[in-house]
């Protein structure tokens, strides 16, 4: 009788084991997904943006001021 409790208690042990393993991976997994879903936009808005503005450096350089006219 003392041999089947302490197999129903294992038991037990290993399937609360069990469900904290897959509440650990599944929360680990949740967070990976939106860590991903933050950072690549953001990785991807700073690289059009980078690329944009030296795009725009290109095309348009800074004015040289040569005399006070150029001034006002």
């Amino acid at each position: 009788m003392g041999e089947t409790g302490s197999s129903i208690g294992g038991f037990l042990l290993f399937i609360g084991l069990m469900i904290l393993g897959v509440i650990i991976i599944l929360g680990f997994l949740l967070f990976a997904a939106a860590f991903l879903i933050i950072l690549v936009p953001l990785v991807l808005i700073l690289l059009a943006w980078g690329a944009l503005k030296s795009w725009w450096r290109g095309r348009h350089p800074p004015k040289e001021l040569e005399g006070p006219e150029d001034y006002f």
